[in-house]
């Protein structure tokens, strides 16, 4: 065995030199301050390292720890009394054993094997538990990718609003909920008037501005709970949980009042045609997406910058009625 000896006491090294050629040990070099045995142990590159822990420079337990943070090797410390908190601190530090002086021959044989042993069994232990946390870290990479690209799929690239996917995903636990509740649901489907205007008069770039405009402005008015979706073009829809029509109707006005100023702003010069439909757990997608898009229809027809509200049962609509948004 190769073995690299770091102490300073001459008289000790010397003894040290002796006792391991005799054992039929290769003292390969002799460090005489922590740093030259961080140092030595890169470049010569020992089976095993004899460390004094009373050291210049850089004591035995630093240089410890820069020896398996740099180039692992198995390390027996040498100390001058058996103190349960410097033997603790050393083999903390990375050290496989320890002796303590007067050193006597017949120790080294054993405490190496000891040493090597310990080193092998640590070095084994960490390589599983790195590979488990590589594991473990590529399993969250996965999972965070894979939700990433879940969300991607469900939101609308322009305004990040969610998508018809999101939207119908969304609406059919709502739905569930307000079945198993007897909850109301709101659903709103708004179309922005005179949208091709804009696109042929100031571009395709402003028709998008005010597309993420309105979003934008939905998302900051409505609750955490309700949902903005953007299903093509320039429709978007709105699910407004636990809210029935009663709640809907002043807090709707509201907000596309404050629609309307935006779509006054010069280069918009728009209004909103909105359909307003909802149930009381009773109703399905369908039924309230179709009834919520011919009350928007009804709204359109009718001027355009209105809403028009109505009721669902089951698959009908009733109580169809309208109010101006401004």
């Amino acid at each position: 065995m190769r073995v690299l000896i770091c102490e300073d006491q001459n008289l000790t090294a010397a003894w040290l030199e002796k006792a391991l050629a005799r054992a039929g040990h290769e003292p390969v070099g002799r460090a005489v301050d922590g740093a030259e045995a961080v140092r030595m142990n890169r470049e010569l590159e020992p089976d095993l390292i004899l460390m004094d822990v009373m050291m210049p420079v850089l004591d035995g337990i630093a240089a410890t720890q820069q020896i398996m943070a740099e180039r692992p090797t198995p390390v027996v410390i040498i100390t001058g009394r058996a103190d349960p908190s410097t033997v603790d601190a050393a083999l903390q530090a990375g050290a496989s054993a320890y002796l303590v002086k007067p050193l006597a021959e017949p120790q080294l044989g054993p405490t190496f094997a000891t040493a090597t042993a310990r080193f092998r069994e640590r070095q084994a232990l960490d390589a599983i538990q790195q590979r488990l946390t590589a594991e473990e870290q590529s399993r969250r990479e996965a999972e965070a990718a894979a939700d990433a690209a879940r969300i991607e799929s469900l939101t609308d690239p322009l305004t990040k609003a969610a998508n018809r996917r999101g939207l119908m995903e969304r609406l059919d636990l709502e739905l569930a909920r307000s079945a198993r509740s007897g909850s109301p649901l709101t659903v709103v489907l708004l179309d922005v008037d005179h949208f091709k205007q804009v696109n042929d008069r100031w571009g395709h770039h402003t028709g998008d501005r005010l597309l993420r405009d309105i979003a934008e402005y939905l998302r900051h008015e409505l609750r955490k709970v309700d949902l903005v979706a953007r299903i093509g073009g320039d429709e978007f829809v709105i699910l407004l949980p636990d809210t029935g029509s009663d709640v809907s109707q002043n807090f709707l006005v509201r907000i596309f009042k404050g629609l309307h100023l935006l779509g006054s702003r010069e280069r918009y010069r728009v209004t909103f045609s909105v359909g307003v439909a909802t149930s009381a757990g009773v109703a399905t997608a369908d039924s309230l997406i179709r009834a919520a898009d011919e009350a928007m229809y009804t709204s359109k027809l009718t001027g355009g910058g209105r809403l028009t509200f109505v009721e669902v049962v089951g698959s009908r609509a009733e109580g169809c009625y309208q109010r101006a948004a401004i």
